[in-house]
C-alpha cells in the first residue's frame, strides 16, 4: 500500500526510475497489477493508517459525514450567523465554507469515524 500526499506526488512516484529499477530486478518475477484502487477525497477520513482495508460502502460514509456536519453546522449558524448576516450573501457563504471544512477536517471526521469504527468496518 502507497500513500501519497498529492496526485502529482503519486504521479511522480508511478513515472521514477526508483519505482522502474525496483521492479526490473525481481529476476524471474514478471510485475502485473493486479488491483488498483485510489482513494480520493472522502474514503481517506475512513482508511485506517497501516491496512489495505476497504473504505466501507458510500452509504455508511454518507451517515457518517451526516453526523459529523449536521452539529458543526448547527452550531455555526448559531454562533457566526448573527454576525454574518449583513454580508454578501458570497462572502457570508465562503466564510460558513472555510469554517465547516477546517473543522470537518480537523474535528468532526477524525472524531466520528475513530467513534463509529466498529459499525463502519463491519
Amino acid at each position: 500500500m502507497h500513500r501519497f500526499r498529492n496526485e502529482a506526488a503519486f504521479q511522480r512516484w508511478q513515472d521514477s526510475a526508483e519505482r522502474a529499477q525496483w521492479f526490473s530486478n525481481c529476476l524471474g518475477h514478471h510485475h502485473t497489477e493486479i488491483a488498483r484502487r485510489e482513494l480520493h477525497g472522502m474514503e481517506t477520513w475512513f482508511a485506517k493508517p497501516g491496512t489495505t482495508r476497504p473504505a466501507p460502502p458510500r452509504w455508511k460514509m454518507a451517515v457518517s459525514s451526516g453526523l459529523a456536519i449536521f452539529p458543526i453546522s448547527l452550531a455555526g449558524n448559531a454562533v457566526l450567523g448573527p454576525y454574518l448576516v449583513d454580508l454578501h450573501f458570497v462572502l457570508r457563504t465562503a466564510a460558513f465554507a472555510v469554517v465547516f471544512s477546517t473543522l470537518m477536517t480537523y474535528l468532526a471526521m477524525p472524531a466520528v469515524s475513530r467513534l463509529l469504527r466498529p459499525w463502519l468496518t463491519k
